[in-house]
């Protein structure tokens, strides 16, 4: 839809919103529509033309529905059209959009909802978008969830831009939050523990040298490694030391190999993380311990087979390797968690199929395949297997 398509609808759902007659859902599902633009030249159209607009329309729907809640108990914006337009109007990345955004940061407007997180990531790729946001509010701090993704925007900014500061964390009111994200003991909210530690490099002398020992000591492992990072940034040679000696486990390797070329300690990476087997188990570690599938480094991997075969998903020749997890007592009745994933074209593993773990590599290889290829009944080897054995002769046929 075009710029001029576009602003007559807005205008009717203003009209709408002035009756107290706004249709909230329908609202969400029109300014969603602005994620499907693919031209570049009507993106920079709504930019110019539209995107100012939504300013004074984010403000009157903000508006509408306080009032609506007001007279309605039961009424919920439960589609969140406001957050969902406010991310568009960060994703503009103008001036005028970030200003009505900067107050709802500093009222602290829906601020446990997890929206906040897209919304402030928007503003991490240059110190002047940043700015507008940490001017606005004058050295105050967000509470609840939105405090924690202000405070991954602002780490962020200071990681890519040495100028930016200081960091408002800096300060006996976040010294003092930080350390409470640090020494709290549930394990679900430890990734607060690793926002707290990332802020340690750019933080006044006195905090960092009071939070680095505690986020060093932390029982969670991500905490510790940020830690290190957060130490050898700041010249501590135990610390750079500790860091090299984790990247030594391929369950941590990932992560420490990242930091270390960050640092430009590269010359300092240990010879047997290069080696081919150690790089395969990194990876799918990496894989499991993302926080949309387990969450935690697994206990052990080790690698079932690898094959170099041609990959009809890929449409090239290349080593796949079948990996073997275990989670030590990760189920409820504290047995431990097995599986099997796949490292060498899209590194996944496939938790919803319970048999995976007894079938043979070639039946792994075939599910896979088919999977990748998004086939129907990707599930029953006998598709992918057929595929497979046409590209590759013998496939299956003799073990191998």
């Amino acid at each position: 839809m075009n710029a001029a398509k576009f602003l007559e609808k807005l205008s009717k759902f203003e009209s709408q919103l002035v009756a107290g007659k706004g249709n909230f859902e329908k609202i969400h599902g029109f300014i969603s529509t602005i994620q499907d633009i693919e031209s570049k030249e009507l993106f920079e159209e709504y930019r110019e033309k539209v995107f100012p607009k939504l300013v004074p329309f984010l403000s009157l729907l903000i508006d509408c529905a306080k009032q609506r809640a007001e007279k309605d108990p039961d009424f919920d914006d439960v589609n969140d059209a406001d957050l969902f337009l406010m991310k568009m109007l960060a994703m503009s990345q103008l001036p005028e959009c970030i200003e009505p955004i900067a107050e709802l940061v500093k009222s602290g407007h829906k601020a446990g909802d997890y929206m906040w997180t897209t919304v402030l990531n928007y503003y991490i790729e240059t110190k002047e978008l940043a700015d507008i946001i940490v001017n606005k509010l004058e050295g105050q701090l967000p509470g609840e969830f939105l405090g924690i993704c202000y405070l991954d925007m602002l780490n962020s900014v200071c990681r890519k831009d040495d100028s930016f500061g200081p960091h408002p964390f800096s300060c006996p009111e976040g010294v003092a939050r930080l350390e409470h994200y640090l020494t709290g003991d549930d394990p679900g909210y430890y990734s607060y523990a690793v926002s707290a530690t990332a802020a340690l490099p750019f933080l006044m002398e006195s905090a960092w040298k009071k939070l680095l020992p505690i986020a060093v000591s932390h029982p969670d492992k991500t905490v510790q490694i940020e830690a290190l990072w957060a130490g050898a940034k700041l010249g501590d040679k135990d610390c750079q030391a500790k860091l090299i000696e984790f990247a030594k486990d391929y369950r941590y390797a990932d992560r420490c190999l990242e930091y270390l070329r960050e640092l430009g300690l590269e010359d300092l990476i240990p010879e047997e993380c290069q080696a081919e087997e150690f790089s395969i188990l990194a990876e799918m570690s990496t894989w499991l311990s993302h926080p949309n599938e387990f969450g935690d480094y697994p206990t052990e991997l080790s690698i079932v087979e690898s094959r170099t075969l041609y990959w009809p998903p890929t449409k090239d020749e290349r080593k796949l390797t079948i990996v073997r997890y275990r989670y030590e007592k990760w189920k409820d009745d504290d047995t431990d968690e097995i599986g099997v994933g796949l490292v060498g074209s899209v590194t996944f593993c496939l938790f919803g199929l319970d048999d995976l773990n007894e079938r043979t590599p070639e039946e792994i290889f075939a599910i896979h395949c088919a999977w990748e290829m998004e086939l129907d009944k990707y599930e029953k080897p006998k598709v992918g297997m057929a595929i497979l054995q046409k590209h590759n002769p013998g496939f299956g046929s003799s073990g191998k």
